[in-house]
């Protein structure tokens, strides 16, 4: 083997072995820890996971979707901590957070909560991911408090309930389900098969795609779904009935990214007005998902956001 050869064979073992070391090291490294935290009226869970060559990194809280849901299904996005601290909760009253007395199932009320845990954990600057309702806390949170949030995903945002009831109502009829469904929330049928039916064509079409037995370990607190947005899907009797932070957007002064599916139920062109609104943001729309990119294009919806991170 001659001499230029051996120094490129060196070369090239040299360049894969500190590749390897970069990719599997952090792996190997990432830790995860579960706590319980007492904010008076209830005690909240919350999961961080880490790893020590970045765990001095500025943290991602994640602010799950619902209401009345937990964070369960966003718990996959865990993998981002390979590059810096995650930290996901169960807001009041949802999975394992559990309350100690009557509390107002509000909108006010989980934005105040989100100060709270922000404030107990010490955090002095924060990331935050609101999925779906969680966007819209996570908004108003960033806000009121802008010196103390870095960066803002908003990942197929709820944050305005007239243009979602107008999104679901044309998707609804576009599967020609819209008429069955309305008739059955308003006759309070809905536990006839036919309107399951029809939830079942809607759910698969822009929900989730893909096996919906992954969430059969969810669990949906239904005293707060139906205070907050109500009984049925297509309508809203809730104190959610008004809420819109649209016309607030052009107050976010930070770099924000916007991720939606191609068949969410918050569509490409409601996220095109979120995008105008919003002057230092970046659209991803995924082509293959429903309200559920996270899952059904993993692999790609975590380099969106790592590579979003790291700009």
């Amino acid at each position: 083997m001659n001499l230029k050869l051996k120094v490129l064979l060196s070369t090239l073992i040299i360049t894969l072995t500190i590749t390897l070391y970069k990719v599997l090291k952090p792996m190997q490294s990432i830790q995860t820890e579960q706590h319980f935290l007492d904010l008076g009226y209830c005690t909240i869970w919350y999961q961080k996971s880490f790893n020590q060559e970045t765990k001095d990194k500025t943290p991602i809280i994640f602010v799950h979707g619902g209401p009345g849901l937990e964070s369960g299904y966003i718990i996959n996005l865990n993998k981002i901590a390979y590059d810096r601290p995650c930290i996901f909760y169960d807001q009041s009253g949802c999975g394992k957070s559990t309350t100690n007395k009557h509390i107002d199932w509000t909108f006010e009320h989980y934005v105040k909560e989100l100060r709270l845990l922000i404030d107990k954990l010490g955090l002095k600057k924060v990331i935050l991911f609101g999925y779906s309702w969680g966007a819209a806390l996570a908004t108003k949170y960033t806000l009121e408090h802008s010196d103390k949030v870095e960066k803002l995903i908003l990942a197929s945002p709820y944050i305005s309930t007239p243009h979602l009831i107008d999104n679901y109502k044309k998707l609804a009829q576009s599967k020609n389900i819209y008429d069955i469904m309305t008739a059955h929330e308003n006759a309070g049928t809905t536990d006839s098969q036919e309107y399951q039916d029809a939830y079942a064509i809607f759910f698969k079409n822009f929900i989730f795609s893909k096996d919906p037995s992954i969430f059969d370990n969810i669990i949906i607190n239904k005293e707060i779904s139906e205070t907050m947005w109500g009984k049925n899907e297509l309508s809203v009797t809730g104190n959610l009935h008004d809420l819109n932070l649209i016309p607030l957007l052009h107050n976010l002064n930070l770099p924000v990214l916007l991720t939606s599916g191609i068949n969410d139920p918050m569509t490409p062109s409601y996220m095109e007005l979120l995008h105008k609104q919003i002057l230092d943001s970046k659209l991803v729309i995924f082509e293959n998902s429903t309200h559920m990119p996270h899952i059904e294009e993993q692999e790609s919806y975590l380099k969106s956001i790592t590579n979003f991170l790291d700009e």
